[in-house]
């Protein structure tokens, strides 16, 4: 079985990989999680997923876009791993965070970016609260974005801005540590055809963590936030606003709940289930071979 991933540049590496497929065509994977032929040249992305026998896909609009070129197509969610981190109670102090790759905000990147949802849907409401809360945003990895952000709150008398850079990636159940300690989880997106492919990865991490979300209603969020029973759909400012007061003013019990629904479909996206249907949408496609 040959795995073809993110091929899109014109160099050395990614023509052999082009000559190998075209040697060895059956059993060969395509798979895509992000939009990328938005974002660069397409011709390479649309020629491996043509000549694969089989793509596998993380969202609704990656399946779409997938199935003009390749009939065999499979969506297979982004999985989450296993762990323990789970949060017991809310916080005295309400804990808002957000996980994620901050990136560009300039040129072509613009409209792809984390930064500039976060400045058009969700930053500016914090400015308006009028309570102490802490803020963690996990994934600013430039002191010129971190002083942009804490120049953005200065005079904000009411934040804890927690913008820690000692993350370590690689160990996954140090971030979900982190992320268990949150007592919302947000994700702001603005609503846009690269974002509508995106597979949820960070509501999924919310979740499995216990931690009740709030985010945008665009693309996979949609599959993931049951709203008013794990979070909220935020349709603008003024709902993430009215979401992130109305969470900080729930009692015990009805947190409690919140966190409670967000455990319950956390088989959807297991490593398990993952691989499970990619055995299964292998075994067909070799089938088909076979007739």
């Amino acid at each position: 079985l040959i795995i073809f991933q993110k091929l899109y540049t014109k160099g050395i590496y990614t023509n052999l990989l082009k000559l190998l497929l075209r040697l060895r065509p059956s059993m060969t994977v395509y798979d895509i999680d992000d939009a990328d032929y938005l974002r660069f040249d397409k011709k390479n992305i649309i020629f491996f997923i043509k000549n694969s026998k089989f793509c596998t896909v993380g969202s609704k609009a990656l399946f779409d876009y997938v199935k003009e070129v390749n009939k065999n197509v499979l969506l297979l969610t982004t999985p989450i791993i296993s762990h323990q981190e789970v949060k017991a109670n809310k916080n005295s102090v309400i804990h808002i965070g957000w996980v994620g790759d901050y990136g560009f905000n300039k040129g072509s990147q613009a409209l792809f970016s984390h930064k500039m949802s976060l400045e058009q849907l969700f930053l500016p409401v914090l400015n308006e609260l009028n309570f102490p809360f802490k803020l963690t945003l996990l994934g600013i990895k430039t002191e010129e974005h971190k002083k942009e952000i804490e120049q953005f709150f200065k005079g904000n008398t009411y934040i804890d801005l927690n913008i820690p850079n000692d993350i370590n990636w690689q160990d996954e159940e140090s971030v979900y540590k982190r992320i268990k300690a949150f007592d919302i989880g947000v994700s702001p997106m603005i609503n846009s055809e690269f974002n509508k492919a995106k597979s949820a990865f960070k509501i999924k991490q919310y979740l499995s963590c216990g931690v009740p979300v709030l985010g945008s209603p665009v693309g996979e969020n949609l599959s993931f936030i049951k709203d008013g029973k794990n979070g909220f759909l935020c349709k603008n400012k003024t709902e993430f606003k009215e979401k992130i007061e109305m969470i900080k003013n729930m009692n015990n019990d009805e947190y409690q709940l919140f966190m409670n629904n967000t455990q319950l479909d956390l088989n959807i996206f297991s490593v398990q289930k993952y691989c499970n249907d990619l055995l299964i949408g292998l075994k067909k496609v070799a089938q088909n071979q076979n007739k």
